[in-house]
């Protein structure tokens, strides 16, 4: 005969190692998994195929506040437009959000600092 502790314990064991196990489920299928794979791996030659094209907008990342990496605040107001790089945010939806965020984030800025310079360089 189980003593009654135990009794009340197991099922409780049993829904946390199945929550665990969801979770860990949710975590490998990655919510922004193909998001991350979208960020190209040269950001530099990225804002180059951009201007050619016309688009000369920095990248945004949301965050608590949004911002734009490596644009210095006082270049902000009125003088670039601007595209949010999507699944950015605050509240990220699982790890892959959060590896993701780190890498938008780096990412964003190497392409501002470089559209910047293109931008300058074009006089517009």
């Amino acid at each position: 005969m189980m003593p009654k502790n135990l009794a009340i314990l197991l099922p409780a064991i049993a829904c946390a190692v199945a929550a665990c196990d969801s979770g860990t489920r949710l975590f490998s299928r990655g919510a922004c998994r193909d998001a991350l794979q979208e960020i190209e791996s040269d950001p530099a030659q990225a804002a180059q195929r951009a201007i050619s094209a016309g688009d000369q907008r920095l990248l945004l990342i949301r965050g608590y506040t949004t911002s734009a990496p490596g644009v210095p605040d006082s270049r902000l107001e009125g003088r670039y437009r601007y595209r949010t790089l999507e699944k950015t945010s605050d509240t990220p939806e699982d790890s892959s959000c959060v590896e993701y965020q780190d890498a938008a984030r780096r990412y964003a800025e190497r392409y501002n600092v470089h559209m910047q310079r293109l931008i300058e360089q074009r006089g517009t």
